[in-house]
């Protein structure tokens, strides 16, 4: 029998999704590109989410409560929250399953998570550690 782990009051979903999602990132977190891109201590974790501008209207005040900065700005059923995180795996794993599980909470759609080593995307260098499977 699959264990399971509670997904928000009510709903259920397997363990093996999130050992799935871990691997993943835990993956792209030790290839070359992020080696040879990150030498900083600190990074930014930017989540790139769809789904219906009600549910953003829900997840911003979420997001920042949490500690996401870049809620406010949304376009159309898209949204950017950003978090500054230490460049470890432990604590870059754990804002990743932080935001997967709002997304999963929300019913919002997590499309992919990139490490960025600056807030600001036009000086920022980034590698995608998370991509949604389609």
């Amino acid at each position: 029998m699959k264990s399971k782990r509670p997904l928000g009051r009510m709903l259920y979903r397997d363990k093996s999704e999130d050992d799935e999602f871990i691997r993943k990132v835990v993956q792209n977190l030790g290839g070359t590109k992020f080696q040879s891109t990150f030498h900083e201590d600190q990074l930014w974790l930017t989540a790139y989410i769809a789904c219906s501008d009600e549910i953003i209207a829900q997840l911003i005040p979420t997001l920042d409560i949490n500690g996401w900065s870049n809620v406010s700005l949304s376009e159309r059923g898209f949204i950017y929250p950003k978090k500054r995180t230490a460049n470890r795996t432990k604590e870059i794993v754990a804002i990743a399953l932080e935001i997967r599980q709002h997304c999963l909470n929300k019913d919002a759609e997590l499309i992919a998570i990139d490490a960025d080593t600056h807030r600001d995307v036009q000086v920022s260098r980034f590698v995608q550690i998370y991509s949604a499977p389609y």
